[in-house]
């Protein structure tokens, strides 16, 4: 089913409001060193969860469906690793089934299983005030103010009168509130456990790069904020709060978990990966913010940092027009009932060359914060690699002239260039200058050889993903390298997906640097720098460290 067409709310007007979200939240990115040598990373915030609040970390994820938080329930290492959510030390906490009625103690309760990549989460479910936080001149609320110190001294005392109930639980977990065994394969939504499996798993160009994201002026009041009203909530929560349910982890598996830098996941996929409505947390914080006649609510934005001067953000209700360099192109999703941001994929090139995978039209792409890589179907994988594959040139990097990789979608095309897809590498050869014809498309018309290395090779950093029908078998997914490129807007209203080239302050990272070593070197002299004994033809890591604590900005505290 298409996206509905355009109509009053895609105005100039809608558009310019829509581009203003009332809410915007920093991220923070975390990284870990994986053993195949590239950098997995996830961006998180925080939230506030229960009265008094208990500050986490949740990683926003457009591939899943529902709020998790590890709990008290779970006594295991993994668990313990995190912040561990406790219903009965909120004031406004209940026990849940699947249809909102409240569960007495003792009684056998509803359970759900969601799968995540090589692991999966069992929890049961509660229903609780969440907060956000992080958010861009956020006033002083109950869940952001400083802590009462003296609230930790009841924590013994409240584990006690959890015990009762952490024992029935263990017993019942795989129940409905029925008597049914094992609820969770029965209400968990099929697309859900399959496509959780992507857990699992930059920057604009010329004029207008230097521009600074905008931000909400400091005189504008938080009223003004939230679209010029106060906060809709039928609870009177505070602005930036909502009554929502979740899953209180009972069990996680150690793998991929054990390892994460944040506590739980906020799934912010489509409706048909919630359980129920109350569950989807775009759907419940879209009644929190006015429309005002443009349906925008329901609309999020993404934009990840490229580099240390910048701040990774998701804007609630609408996107962030101060990160677009461009006109959103907009994609209808796919078979919106199953409820995953995917979008269809007309055709693939490498460059020039046309690649007949997806001439059958079956080829589908879900665009995923929650994936590191670029995940593509195990049947084009060879060939992707063999085509993208290629030498760098004698500075050593993967940052400049290379094969292109286009993604074409309904109204868009996705390019991705060896600085988002690949990564440098030794080979065992030893290093000695060669000489190739440039293979980038746009310098096909060139006649002159350009040198490479021999000792180095840069390697695209794909990941096969095999998914059976119907989501699969020709399945991609557009994460981190895609995301970081593009500015991506999630529109739950039309069910349609938003691309624009993000706009990313200008700040080299190491790769840059080594394409600008004769500039840097005459930047070095100039503010006195010390340039050392003749600098070898190929910069070293000390030449790198010279050229950027040059450049380093000083940042603001």
């Amino acid at each position: 089913q298409d996206a509905p067409p355009l109509a009053e709310e895609d105005s100039p007007k809608c558009l310019a409001e829509m581009g203003n979200a009332p809410l915007n939240i920093k991220l923070t990115r975390a990284t870990t060193d994986q053993s195949s040598n590239y950098i997995k990373s996830a961006y998180f915030g925080t939230v506030y969860i229960g009265t008094p609040p208990l500050e986490m970390t949740v990683v926003f994820d457009t591939g899943s469906g529902h709020l998790i938080l590890p709990s008290m329930y779970c006594k295991s290492e993994t668990c313990k690793a995190h912040v561990r959510y406790r219903r009965s030390a909120s004031d406004t906490g209940r026990d849940v089934n699947f249809n909102g009625k409240t569960v007495p103690a003792g009684v056998p309760r509803d359970s759900i299983t969601v799968k995540f990549g090589t692991g999966e989460v069992t929890g049961v479910l509660v229903e609780d005030i969440v907060c956000l936080g992080g958010l861009i001149d956020e006033p002083l609320t109950a869940a952001t103010r400083p802590k009462d110190e003296d609230t930790a001294g009841t924590a013994e005392e409240e584990q006690v009168q959890e015990e009762g109930v952490e024992g029935e639980v263990a017993t019942v977990v795989q129940q409905t509130n029925d008597g049914q065994q094992d609820a969770s394969s029965e209400a968990l939504p099929a697309a859900e456990q399959a496509l959780a499996v992507t857990q699992e798993g930059p920057e604009a160009d010329g004029d207008g790069a230097e521009e600074e994201p905008f931000y909400w002026p400091e005189n504008t009041s938080w009223a003004e904020r939230v679209a010029g009203s106060t906060w809709a909530s039928p609870e009177g929560l505070e602005p930036g709060c909502v009554m929502l349910r979740f899953l209180a982890a009972t069990s996680l598996s150690e793998d991929p978990f054990i390892n994460f830098n944040f506590d739980g996941v906020l799934g912010m996929g489509l409706q048909g990966l919630s359980q129920t409505p109350e569950f989807n947390f775009m759907g419940i914080i879209s009644d929190m913010i006015p429309n005002h006649g443009c349906q925008r609510s329901n609309t999020f934005g993404v934009f990840l940092a490229d580099n240390i001067v910048e701040d990774s953000e998701i804007a609630l209700g609408g996107w962030n027009q101060g990160h677009v360099s461009e006109e959103l192109s907009w994609a209808p999703v796919h078979d919106q009932e199953v409820g995953h941001w995917i979008v269809n994929i007309r055709g693939l090139r490498v460059g020039k060359e046309k690649l007949d995978f997806c001439d059958d039209g079956t080829c589908k792409a879900a665009v995923d914060t929650g994936t590191a890589l670029l995940a593509v179907p195990p049947k084009v994988f060879r060939e992707l690699f063999e085509e993208l594959r290629h030498s760098p040139p004698p500075s050593g990097h993967c940052q400049g002239v290379g094969p292109q990789l286009h993604i074409e979608l309904e109204h868009f095309t996705v390019t991705l260039g060896p600085k988002e897809y690949s990564q440098v590498r030794k080979t065992n050869r030893t290093y000695a200058p060669t000489y190739r014809l440039p293979d980038d498309e746009d310098l096909n018309t060139t006649v002159h050889q350009r040198k490479t290395r021999t000792d180095l090779r840069c390697f695209p950093l794909l990941m096969t993903l095999e998914m059976p029908a119907p989501l699969g078998p020709k399945l991609f997914i557009l994460g981190e390298p895609v995301l970081r490129k593009y500015y991506s807007v999630y529109d739950g209203e039309r069910k349609r997906v938003g691309f624009g080239r993000a706009l990313h302050r200008r700040f080299p990272n190491r790769e840059d640097l080594l394409t600008m070593a004769p500039q840097l070197d005459g930047i070095v002299e100039e503010r006195g720098g010390n340039l050392g004994k003749g600098r070898r033809r190929i910069p070293t890591m000390f030449d790198v460290f010279r050229w950027r604590h040059q450049l380093t900005p000083r940042r603001r505290l």
